[in-house]
């Protein structure tokens, strides 16, 4: 049977105050934020990263699609391809690191399927990488981003696990099959 692998994201709001030798004990990967919408990169990106690999960690990269909470005038910006470029610019991708697209601000149009394309499309044709989809189950269903064309695209969701419940793992949702 395969090993599950276990992992954690980090922000600036983890600063760089992280105790790096503990991760590594108990986690496989840790996947950093780089960027969000047009104008956000995480200060502690670079030390981040270069803490990560230093562990021995499995690193990742992720963008936060819009970050309309530090977005002026329209939030929306150029697109999704705009603000890939803007990633891609940013980030320190290593051949075979993951890559995610984070999905969850609300200021992305009731119907982002296009502008999630957008994105991964570019990402992918300038990494030869297709990034990760990162949302959860309600924010995917009510901006149309459960599509057969994203699911061409590997899906982290968040999913909280309720301890009373029968099991640990999410069911599928929409067009993945897992």
């Amino acid at each position: 049977m395969a090993k599950a692998l276990r992992g954690i994201d980090i922000s600036s709001w983890n600063t760089n105050n992280i105790n790096w030798a503990w991760v590594a004990s108990h986690y496989d990967f840790c996947i950093i934020k780089c960027t969000g919408g047009m104008g956000y990169r995480n200060p502690y990106y670079t030390e981040q990263l270069a803490s990560a690999r230093g562990a021995g960690l499995i690193v990742g990269h992720y963008h936060y699609a819009v970050e309309s909470s530090l977005s002026t005038g329209n939030p929306m910006g150029p697109g999704g391809e705009a603000e890939a470029i803007r990633f891609l610019d940013e980030a320190d991708i290593l051949e075979g690191e993951i890559i995610c697209l984070d999905l969850e601000d609300k200021q992305l149009p009731d119907d982002a399927e296009q502008w999630t394309l957008d994105f991964c499309q570019k990402v992918e044709e300038v990494t030869n990488t297709k990034p990760f989809i990162y949302s959860y189950k309600a924010f995917m269903e009510e901006r149309n981003l459960t599509t057969e064309a994203l699911s061409e695209y590997p899906l982290w969701y968040a999913f909280y696990w309720d301890s009373g419940k029968d099991s640990p793992i999410p069911r599928t949702i929409g067009a993945w099959e897992k």
